[in-house]
């Protein structure tokens, strides 16, 4: 299972991005609660879902859904104020923040996040692609799909260690 970061783990999150999104550790306990229960959803609901698999198999990481929750190297931050739902540090990349705005909608929607960040990593691609949100659709998450939800942020201007994505 992906790696809570929490205070005094030793783990160091990337940089803040130029758009105000953080990787910052999980110091709230109600929001580390609902961390801890979309997670539980995915290891219980989703975890080994055969068409969940295949989908993510089918992503250019060609790693099941299953293999990427499994992988205690990937880590999820906390972002509590930035303009993205989520955000991975890059396609491929193993750090996942989760933006305040979904704790507040509730445990599915941050396991929704976590799914479509998950595919990130992955391989699925930014903007125009939006292989990542289709994930939701074979994951069990359909009425979570969020048409509009591409990938890349600030495709035109990058920070210095790459693009992000969302």
């Amino acid at each position: 299972m992906p790696t809570i970061h929490l205070p005094g783990d030793g783990h160091t999150g990337p940089i803040p991005d130029p758009d105000g999104t953080t990787w910052d550790p999980y110091t709230d306990d109600k929001i580390l609660a609902t961390l801890k229960a979309a997670l539980f959803i995915l290891k219980h609901n989703i975890r080994g879902m055969r068409p969940c698999n295949d989908c993510f198999k089918r992503l250019p990481g060609g790693r099941t859904f299953q293999e990427v929750f499994d992988d205690a190297t990937v880590f999820i931050s906390f972002d509590p104020s930035g303009p993205d739902s989520g955000a991975t540090d890059s396609v491929g990349g193993k750090e996942i923040t989760v933006g305040a705005s979904e704790f507040k909608v509730g445990r599915w929607s941050v396991a929704a996040t976590l799914v479509h960040e998950l595919a990130h990593v992955n391989g699925a691609g930014g903007s125009p692609s939006i292989d990542a949100e289709n994930t939701l659709n074979c994951c069990g998450l359909k009425g979570l799909f969020r048409a509009g939800a591409v990938g890349l942020r600030n495709p035109a201007e990058p920070d210095d260690n790459g693009p992000r994505y969302a």
